[in-house]
């Protein structure tokens, strides 16, 4: 199947010969791409939610609520889902269950999808900063600041750290 959201509120989910499986309504529209794992959809939504769709229906599994738009794309890592909102809190979910693991709260909003490598997650906010958070408890490792937005995802690559900031700058930051 394929599967795809727009920003008029409605997820799909499409066979390979075009014929519409399921789709599923939100409140508001899409900006996030979904991600696919365990038989599950998860996908951010401007209804402040992330919500985790069953494969086979459609129908929602369970939804998370932040208190702000979630806009960026969540990364799934072993039995975690993790994700940013504009309510200023980077979030790690019990994939399964959408039980709250930890939450780690900065000053601005967090529009960018995070990247993991190993046992780190790596994520940047408007506030302009990079954060690398341990990805079972949400503590902070170290952080990074840049004079702009960090608005896009993180890459991570040998070891290095590559972020882009509305500063007009490209950072390469030891892992």
């Amino acid at each position: 199947m394929i599967f795809f959201a727009c920003q008029a509120g409605i997820v799909y989910a499409l066979g390979l010969n075009r014929d519409t499986r399921w789709r599923f309504r939100a409140r508001r529209g899409f900006l996030s791409s979904p991600v696919v794992s365990e038989g599950l959809l998860y996908i951010g939504s401007l209804d402040w939610n992330l919500y985790a769709l069953d494969l086979r229906s459609g129908w929602t599994a369970w939804r998370h609520r932040t208190g702000g738009p979630v806009v960026a794309t969540p990364v799934i890592w072993e039995d975690m889902v993790f994700f940013g909102s504009a309510d200023g809190s980077i979030y790690g979910l019990d994939a399964s269950e959408g039980r709250l693991v930890w939450r780690y709260e900065i000053e601005e909003q967090v529009t960018g999808a995070p990247a993991i490598v190993g046992e780190s997650l790596y994520i940047g906010g408007v506030d302009g900063i990079l954060y690398c958070l341990d990805a079972r408890s949400g503590t902070l490792r170290w952080r990074y600041q840049t004079d702009g937005a960090i608005t896009a995802a993180p890459v991570v690559q040998d070891g290095v750290v590559y972020i882009g900031s509305l500063d007009h700058y490209v950072y390469a930051i030891p892992a």
